[in-house]
């Protein structure tokens, strides 16, 4: 028997206990009631909905829940047609049941969840049966007796598995998962003219107008009637035309389609349409880059990413391999995101070893990745419980009861004096059009239209135009602030050394410091990588290198090895004579800055040196947290006095610790990083500062003047959030 490979798991609250998919607003298990048609019930049903005037159809396609209850009788999951799913916003859908005949032998074990079981075991004949709500796949699982999602290698996976991938999978294995998991694509649905038209014009609001029209000719009211049913044609096509557009392009945003080169049987394959990718496939990663079609983890090499799809930051970010353990690999964890590639982002320059190729394992496809959940939180917002809809709900709700008051009274009268037939209905009738305005949904249609034109012309686009008026609710707006109030990138202010366990007195340039521990740090805590000859990385990581007046030299494009590490060193002719030679500083390993660790480090060899077993830890971060990891010899008595001194003016402060480290090269690669963060000693401050964007100032008054709220969120220190 093949040994069994991980495929993407179906995951089960009820089995593993948890719900991992909660974070992403994802029911793994939904509420589920299974429905077999009946042609009995069928029959019966449409045979009696007909007879008045088609009235049980329209209340069959406002309620498909009912309609199926009626048309169909209930029934076990396991050999339904259709099945009621309820959302967590408590909605029910009716999906319909799909199967599919898995290729290939079925004793051949797959794994599902945790387990590792055949597929006779599981799906007879190798059919499975699946259905798909909201574009994500539920397979039947028949010892749970449910619909359970259909996972990728995002979740319940070790490191160590992923890592034991990248032989790729056999054709075999290939297209048993491609019957599994289907096309590898981000494909929203554009309806067409007509049936978002019948769409519109069924909503329960335009129903009543359009039967209030009637009515109203009926008792020629010709102007009246025919005003408003033009006005309610012209908003119906705006809106129509509105929706069409705004569908297109999200759908021309999120659908994208390339060749790839992937691993499989062992070798590599070219000119792969990655719509063919599946959970288990090894990416080859071109060194010229590449458009991410899909979630992967990144297992050997590194990748300079833009991610300003998904983030909105402009800055690319380095991805490093993900290290081999026994943890299971999150990819949404703080700790993983940096070893993995989301799809939708731009891969702009890969490095690897030698001629090792850059390979990442596919963990999530379609709908499953990180785009395909922005697409989705798009085109199914979350229910809102907004006063504001409920004031109004309860409007129309008293209008009603008043109108069926009148209704009732109408008739009543109207038979007690024996009016004729006609005229008791028109006028009973001609009570609820009043008591319930009818050309109430055509004006607030008009409205939105019109804030949707206005938005539109700021690039603004909306699929749920009733959200607008929720838009012009909002008492509370909270901004974000490095990038949004002030400018992207922040200007070196200067440092402050510590020497011989105090701080000088004042700043100073970081240009006039001397061969120091502070300014070798500065040259090296960064990920800065060099891009069509350009440098790029993080703001700060730019200003406080630009700082120095170094220059940074990297191995050849493509590759790289820790005999020819990125080195950092003064420019010619600008000094730096260590017994004589110019010193140079090698980055031969880096641990990537971490928000859960607030800091970054560096091991660097200081070239020339007696002994090669001589390197340096560098490290940098929150004051607060590196002070924790200094010697407190090596910490200034008044370091709280002097941080909140600066902090006080706005300035964004970062300290810089170091300590030697007596260790060879190829052991310095797989120490671990609590090892070399410790017993520091601190080097002094460097100082930024964030200036403001000229348009802050009068956004912020704006809102301020509307009687609006401004709130600030930032993810640094209270005292340092002053701007």
């Amino acid at each position: 028997m093949e040994k069994p490979v991980p495929v993407g798991k179906v995951e089960n609250a009820v089995v593993n206990g948890s719900d991992p998919c909660q974070d992403q607003e994802i029911d793994s298990c939904p509420p589920q009631t299974g429905y077999r048609h009946s042609i009995w019930r069928s029959v019966l049903f449409y045979a009696l909905v007909v007879v008045p005037a088609g009235l049980g159809l329209l209340l069959a396609y406002w309620f498909p829940a009912v309609w199926l209850r009626l048309t169909a009788y209930r029934c076990p999951l396991g050999s339904a047609s259709r099945v009621i799913v309820k959302d967590l916003d408590g909605n029910k859908c009716v999906e319909v049941v799909k199967t599919a005949i898995l290729p290939g032998h079925t004793h051949q074990p797959i794994r599902i969840g945790h387990t590792c079981v055949g597929l006779k075991e599981v799906w007879s004949g190798g059919v499975v049966r699946y259905l798909i709500h909201r574009h994500l796949r539920y397979l039947y699982q028949p010892s749970v007796g449910k619909f359970v999602l259909l996972r990728g290698l995002d979740d319940g996976h070790t490191s160590s598995a992923l890592h034991g991938m990248r032989g790729g999978l056999s054709l075999e294995q290939h297209s048993k998962r491609a019957c599994l998991y289907g096309e590898n694509s981000i494909d929203v649905p554009v309806k067409p003219y007509h049936v978002l038209l019948v769409e519109e014009v069924l909503h329960p609001f335009y129903v009543f107008q359009l039967v209030s029209v009637v009515f109203w000719i009926v008792e020629q009211y010709y102007y009246y009637a025919g005003a408003v049913f033009l006005i309610s044609c012209v908003s119906v096509i705006i809106s129509l035309l509105q929706t069409r557009r705004h569908l297109q392009q999200i759908h021309d945003i999120a659908f994208s389609s390339t060749t790839v080169s992937v691993v499989r049987e062992g070798r590599e394959m070219s000119g792969v349409s990655s719509s063919s990718l599946v959970p288990g496939d090894v990416l080859v990663v071109p060194p010229s880059g590449l458009l991410l079609p899909c979630d992967a983890a990144l297992l050997t090499g590194q990748a300079i990413v833009n991610e300003a799809m998904l983030t909105g930051e402009s800055v690319p970010v380095t991805k490093t391999p993900l290290p081999p353990s026994s943890l299971h690999y999150l990819p949404s964890s703080s700790s993983h995101k940096r070893h993995t590639l989301f799809c939708g982002t731009q891969v702009v320059q890969t490095r690897f070893y030698g001629n090792e190729r850059v390979l990442a394992a596919v963990v999530g496809t379609g709908f499953s990745t990180a785009k395909g959940g922005m697409v989705r939180s798009i085109l199914f917002p979350r229910k809102l419980s907004v006063r504001f809809y409920v004031d109004a709900m309860k409007f129309v709700l008293l209008l009603s009861i008043l109108a069926g008051c009148g209704f009732i009274y109408t008739l009543a009268i109207n038979f007690y004096f024996k009016f004729q037939v006609k005229d008791t209905i028109l006028r009973a009738f001609d009570v609820i059009t009043i008591a319930v305005p009818p050309a109430l949904p055509a004006a607030l249609t008009v409205g939105i239209v019109y804030a949707l034109a206005r938005l539109r012309k700021n690039n603004i686009f909306c699929i749920s135009p009733q959200r607008v008026t929720l838009a012009g609710k909002v008492k509370l707006v909270c901004f974000d602030k490095t990038g949004t109030l002030t400018e992207d990138s922040l200007d070196l202010l200067g440092v402050q050394p510590v020497v011989a366990g105090s701080f000088t007195s004042g700043l100073c340039s970081a240009r006039d410091l001397p061969q120091c521990p502070l300014l070798y740090a500065m040259a090296t805590t960064h990920s800065i990588a060099t891009i069509n000859g350009k440098l790029t990385g993080d703001p700060i990581d730019l200003k406080m290198f630009q700082g120095t007046g170094w220059v940074l030299r990297e191995p050849p494009p493509g590759s790289f090895d820790t005999l020819t590490p990125t080195i950092a060193c003064p420019p010619k002719g600008g000094g730096g004579e260590i017994l004589g030679s110019e010193v140079e500083l090698a980055q031969l390993r880096m641990f990537t800055f971490s928000s859960d660790l607030q800091r970054m480090s560096v091991i660097v060899r200081v070239a020339p040196t007696s002994d090669p077993k001589q390197l340096h830890v560098f490290c940098k971060g929150a004051p607060e947290t590196i002070c924790q990891l200094c010697r407190p010899n090596s910490v200034p008595g008044d370091f709280p006095e002097v941080l909140g001194s600066l902090t006080q003016q706005g300035y964004r402060v970062l300290a810089v610790a170091h300590r030697p480290l007596h260790m060879a090269w190829h052991k310095a690669e797989r120490v671990k990083r609590e090892v070399v963060e410790c017993d520091l000693r601190l080097a002094g401050l460097v100082v930024m500062q964030n200036r403001l964007k000229s348009q802050t100032t009068p956004v912020m008054s704006s809102l301020s003047h509307a009687g609006i709220r401004n709130v600030m969120i930032t993810g640094q220190p209270y005292h340092e959030t002053t701007c």
